[in-house]
């Protein structure tokens, strides 16, 4: 009932997929975003070792995902047992009109947030559930992935299917954190060449007035020293925010740079934006 978010890399040490690790009673459960999970399943069972079974449970099972500083007390109208026991990085079956379900305490916004899954039928029955509920003040929105992916990116929640490339180390993402370099992995060796001889560039964190768009060149004196990795709209600071990958000697925050429309761009230290939920206490 613990989970832990994993990278899986090839042999040139580069990003396949982040996937969550849930580690259940005989079985390990892998959550991989959708767009990737063939990817991922040609790699896992590329190598796969004797006595390990694989199987797909796309459309077997399905996730609802609540995010908010106030989700704990939605999700604790429907739960049998106190959702203060429930720890960070922690999951636990619950029965829910006769389905076995499960919640993850797993947030991706820094505030509050909980993933529920299990089978069709009883996410239907939990999700229409989650409407029928008078909540007083707290307002139950549906939203779709962009909304999600822009209160990630404020809190600099990273998000590697968007932030690190094919071409690129997965150290020069910033994500050296994820890494275990005590344990022997896939593409252990090239980061840590990449580590030891320097290197060329490293993702950093950004904010502009002006619209950004991805891939566009970053200058000084004329010169190209980075790039623009991936940007979106933050209504919370009414301009673009995003991260950028830059020349190693130019990795600092407090910088602004000229883009190759003349457009602008500060560097920044993360968050962008303070979670409200680090001032909110369950219960």
């Amino acid at each position: 009932e613990q989970t832990v978010t994993c990278l899986m890399l090839d042999e040139d040490g580069h990003l396949v997929t982040e996937l969550i690790v849930y580690v259940m009673e005989n079985e390990y459960l892998l959550e991989i975003e959708p767009s990737l999970s063939e990817k991922a399943e040609g790699y896992l069972q590329s190598h796969i070792k004797d006595g390990v079974v694989i199987e797909n449970l796309a459309g077997k099972l399905q996730m609802i995902q609540l995010e908010g500083p106030k989700s704990w007390e939605v999700v604790q109208t429907l739960l049998p047992f106190p959702i203060e026991i429930l720890p960070y990085k922690n999951f636990a079956p619950f029965h829910f009109e006769g389905h076995n379900l499960y919640i993850a305490r797993l947030g991706y916004t820094a505030e509050y947030g909980y993933k529920v899954f299990g089978d069709e039928a009883g996410i239907d029955l939990f999700w229409k559930a989650l409407f029928a509920y008078d909540l007083s003040e707290i307002n139950v929105q549906q939203i779709g992935l962009d909304a999600h992916d822009v209160c990630r990116l404020e809190v600099r929640f990273p998000d590697l299917s968007k932030e690190a490339t094919s071409n690129k180390l997965i150290v020069e993402s910033g994500v050296n954190w994820m890494l275990d370099f005590n344990k022997d992995f896939i593409g252990k060796d090239k980061n840590l060449e990449g580590l030891t001889s320097g290197l060329c560039q490293e993702l950093v964190c950004f904010t502009s007035e002006s619209t950004v768009a991805k891939n566009q060149d970053i200058l000084v004196d004329g010169n190209k020293v980075g790039y623009i990795q991936h940007t979106l709209y933050s209504p919370g600071i009414n301009g673009s925010i995003g991260v950028a990958y830059l020349d190693e000697k130019y990795v600092a925050s407090g910088l602004t740079f000229t883009l190759d429309n003349d457009m602008t761009i500060n560097t920044v230290s993360s968050p962008m934006i303070y979670p409200k939920s680090l001032s909110i206490r369950i219960g």
